[in-house]
């Protein structure tokens, strides 16, 4: 058949008799058979009994067809003239007691997925084969499908459906969600025989239906659960359709609406410097909400209230979260062919910024009321934020301030964090505040140290290092920190900056013996489940020693990788553990005596959840500068240029070595 028919789509296998008659005079040729397994765009129809006659002299084909099966009930009696393309080309009836539904996913796959249900009725085919029109009408016995850009399935039972030429009347149909909710929806469509889609004023309304429905894959910039009231329109062709939504989530908290924001300031969890990712070809456009050709924009505002959280994800790798719930008035415009745009301002009721720190650190800090979050620039990741969080720290160490040295002295003491500027750059600043019953409250001495922190950046993020993790202050001169300006570096949340003091604090001991340790450890919760209490806990660490040889030029790099609860392990290995350790190597040689020229041999191990444990070994050249700004790149170097064998002597044979093993590996 796709040799004669390209569309609709028709498979099958036919048997029967043909029969010619006279055929050197009036040729008449009918046929008799059957169509087993056919396949209508690709979706069963079953087996079919058929019957046709040709006259040749008028060109007139008569046939029948008829199915009874498990896919389809159906008769058809139709009439199609070859030598007439201009007026009523077909003349087909059928009526249908039962036929599948998804046999339309083809034609309005660009806008609805998951098409399942059956429907009866009956349907009449006229026109020409340029200009098919389709009239009838089909009752809806019991379907379903699901609206691809919201992830929304809704089911619709005992609903009819008018087709006049050209156009598809919804009349007034009742969607209900998978909770029972109810919506109704009107208007009609514009086809072509189902092709060329034009929506005119489709509209859903409803005091309570599921409204959104996606998971971070479906959506990356914006995704969660929201039920709710809300007026939906869709208008225009699918080449430039818009969808207008006015929505308020349900004041109801059992109805758990849930939206996700994830900000740009995540990264991968345990990268390595001698790793170079490159992207090969050109990023695929995901076909997961639309099809190629659709052009979607949806506008949609939101009213939100304490019944709708609202989680901004600060750093998925290491949990740093905003979990909230207040009042506000937000603008969300999104399109596949238009990126995300926020505004409005979102007051915070109440909250709470949380954060994992590995297994043995987990704290909360309690949101106060009266945070913001502000979207007034094109980038929603600019939002402007100000929010105040505190954790209570019990029972903290005081020992360590001079005036209570000897002292077994213990209090409770406030960490309080400002969190401001941008959720893109996020600035956070600490103060310790002694909560009225402290025995310390009225000590002037440890009121001033407590200030004297909040002068000090460095100092303050190393005290409240040392709280959150073991519950201490520690004196001002004491190396918990090895470099006192990094950890002020690049610190975005409240888990980064445990992880840089973590590493600082081991490498105070590593260098008396010539080690230096580098450790980052990271978790986070499957934010793609959308239930009220996450899954379980997934960590990651990373770590490093490191040996330095021949006055620096060798450097020798053992570690690796602690994964808890990694989903691969727990899935495909044969072991009850949720801890995986896969082990890492590299040895740094030295080409130039200021280090920017090198050679690196390099192996390491990691689990990847699609592929599983991996394992990559290799030698790569490396050149690595240090500047200021951009524009430092691109200007001459005030040094010297080298010269031939500038090197020095004894280097010189092992660069040449060096040089020759990288030759031969890419040969």
């Amino acid at each position: 058949m796709p040799l004669l028919v390209k569309q609709p789509k028709l498979e099958g296998l036919l048997t029967g008799t043909a029969t010619l008659k006279d055929p050197f005079g009036r040729q008449e040729f009918s046929f008799t058979g059957d169509i087993q397994s056919l396949l209508f765009e690709n979706n069963p129809v079953g087996n079919i009994s058929l019957t046709a006659d040709v006259n040749p002299s008028t060109g007139i084909i008569g046939f029948t067809a008829a199915a009874d099966n498990e896919f389809a009930k159906f008769n058809v009696n139709g009439k199609y003239n070859l030598k007439d393309s201009v007026n009523n080309q077909m003349d087909i009836d059928l009526t249908a007691d039962k036929i599948a539904l998804n046999t339309l996913e083809p034609y309005l796959g660009s806008i609805f997925g998951n098409i399942n249900g059956t429907g009866i009725g009956y349907l009449k085919l006229s026109g020409t084969k340029k200009h098919i029109l389709l009239t009838g009408s089909v009752t809806v016995t019991e379907a379903s499908l699901k609206v691809l850009y919201t992830q929304c399935t809704y089911l619709i039972k005992n609903e009819t459906i008018i087709f006049n030429p050209d156009e598809i009347d919804l009349g007034s149909i009742t969607l209900t969600d998978k909770y029972g909710n109810k919506g109704l929806a009107t208007g009609k469509l514009y086809h072509n025989f189902f092709k060329d889609f034009e929506f005119d004023n489709i509209n859903v309304s409803t005091n309570k239906l599921l409204l959104l429905n996606t998971t971070k894959k479906d959506n990356t910039q914006f995704y969660g659960r929201v039920i709710g009231s809300a007026s939906m329109n869709i208008n225009g062709p699918v080449t430039d359709m818009r969808m207008n939504i006015n929505g308020k989530p349900s004041s109801r908290e059992n109805d758990s609406s849930h939206i996700y924001i994830p900000s740009s300031n995540n990264r991968e969890v345990g990268s390595i410097d001698y790793i170079e990712f490159i992207q090969f070809g050109s990023k695929m456009e995901n076909e997961r909400l639309t099809k190629p050709g659709t052009a979607i924009l949806v506008d949609m505002n939101i009213e939100t209230n304490p019944a709708c959280k609202i989680d901004v994800i600060l750093d998925e790798s290491t949990g740093d979260i905003i979990k909230a719930v207040g009042y506000g008035n937000l603008n969300i415009r999104v399109g596949n062919k238009e990126p995300l745009t926020i505004r409005g301002k979102y007051e915070i009721e109440r909250g709470e910024y949380t954060f994992n720190f590995q297994q043995f650190v987990e704290k909360g800090f309690t949101i106060k009321r009266g945070g913001y979050i502000s979207w007034d620039k094109p980038d929603p990741f600019d939002a402007t934020i100000n929010i105040e969080a505190e954790y209570s720290a019990k029972d903290v160490d005081f020992s360590s301030f001079p005036s209570l040295k000897g002292y077994r002295a213990k209090s409770d003491v406030d960490v309080v964090a400002h969190l401001t500027n941008t959720l893109k750059s996020p600035e956070i600043s600490f103060e310790f505040v002694l909560p009225g019953n402290s025995p310390y409250a009225q000590d002037n001495f440890v009121q001033s140290k407590l200030e004297d922190f909040t002068r000090d950046k460095n100092e303050m993020n190393k005290q409240i290092s040392s709280v959150l993790i073991f519950n201490t202050f520690v004196q001002q001169n004491q190396g918990f920190l090895q470099n006192q300006n990094a950890i002020s570096i690049g610190i975005n949340t409240i888990g980064q900056i445990l992880s840089r003091s973590l590493t600082d604090y081991v490498n105070k001991y590593l260098q008396k013996i010539g080690l230096t340790f580098d450790f980052d450890v990271s978790s986070s919760n499957d934010l793609n489940g959308l239930s009220e209490s996450y899954s379980q806990l997934q960590a990651a660490a990373n770590f490093a020693f490191s040996k330095q040889w021949f006055k620096g030029r060798l450097i020798v790099t053992v570690g690796g990788n602690v994964d808890v609860n990694n989903p691969y392990t727990l899935t495909n290995k044969n072991t009850n553990s949720s801890l995986l350790l896969t082990p890492d190597f590299s040895a740094e040689w030295l080409l130039s005596q200021d280090g920017k020229v090198r050679v690196i041999g390099f192996r390491r191990s990691n689990i990847d959840f699609s592929v599983g444990q991996r394992n990559r070994q290799g030698l790569s050249l490396n050149y690595r500068t240090d500047f200021d700004r951009v524009s430092d790149i691109f200007k001459p170097s005030n040094t010297t240029p080298l010269r031939k064998n500038t090197l020095p002597v004894e280097l010189i044979k092992p660069a040449r070595d060096t040089l020759k093993v990288i030759k031969d590996t890419l040969r």
